[in-house]
């Protein structure tokens, strides 16, 4: 007997404008937020952010000096203030950005999910060292599964932990607007971690002249319902044949 196919059943999670700690630009670096939403059965689950900033090798790409961050909350999503980027209020330094070291926001789920979009609010940035000014919001997403506890954050300063979690890359170029912005359709990668910063493909781009910069309003993600085994389909409907057979008898 065949059951019926597993569901994919998409979850929508919203980050924006319900904030109620820690509420400014700045604040202290290594914060975590977490909100809680229901998964494909409808039950209470769990996605915790952090916030993380690297330096990049203009030649090579290559990421170094990982240092925590603030995850700041605000009206229009997730943004990021590193510790070169002050305190958060001048040229939209609070947003995930790679003005000033590339920011990252790594979403920890208390379970596997197939993260598969989400939504990104531009802002324009005008910084030394580009030709352009305006919003950009090429992004780079990451999918992979973390060890630590749920709970516990990811130490992206830690090799082993960083690489546990960046197991799948993915670089995706926006245009000046906001945005929904789609990744991971294809391949259909599964985690229980999501990592979202402002592009660090960007480099490998001779014809890009400005800074990437948005806040995370929304991600997208996808819980796989398993089917229902043939053995326990078999059981339900003796089950129900059973029942039928014994008011039948009771009719006679």
């Amino acid at each position: 007997m065949l059951g019926a196919p597993a569901q994919a059943v998409p979850v929508s999670i919203d980050l924006a404008g319900n904030c109620t700690t820690s509420c400014g630009l700045d604040g202290s670096d290594g914060n975590a937020r977490v909100f809680t939403f229901l998964d494909g059965l409808g039950l209470s689950s769990q996605v915790r952010v952090t916030a993380w900033s690297a330096s990049q090798n203009s030649s090579t790409g290559a990421l170094s000096n990982w240092r925590t961050a603030f995850v700041g909350e605000y009206s229009n999503g997730l943004g990021v203030t590193n510790r070169s980027e002050g305190d958060g209020s001048s040229n939209n330094a609070h947003i995930t950005d790679n003005a000033s070291g590339i920011d990252f926001l790594v979403f920890r789920f208390d379970g596997e999910v197939t993260a598969t979009g989400a939504d990104l609010n531009a802002y324009a940035m005008s910084v030394s060292g580009y030709s352009g000014s305006g919003s950009d919001t090429d992004a780079s997403f990451y999918i992979g599964t973390s060890t630590v506890p749920f709970g516990t954050s990811v130490n992206m300063s830690d090799s082993a932990q960083r690489l546990s979690v960046m197991t799948h890359y993915i670089d995706t170029t926006g245009g000046s607007s906001s945005n929904y912005r789609t990744f991971n359709a294809d391949t259909l990668y599964k985690g229980n971690t999501l990592i979202i910063a402002a592009s660090v493909g960007d480099y490998m781009r001779s014809g890009s002249n400005r800074p990437d910069g948005f806040k995370v309003e929304n991600i997208r993600v996808e819980y796989t319902i398993p089917a229902p085994e043939p053995a326990a389909i078999g059981l339900f409907g003796l089950g129900a044949l059973a029942l039928g057979l014994r008011r039948r008898r009771r009719r006679a």
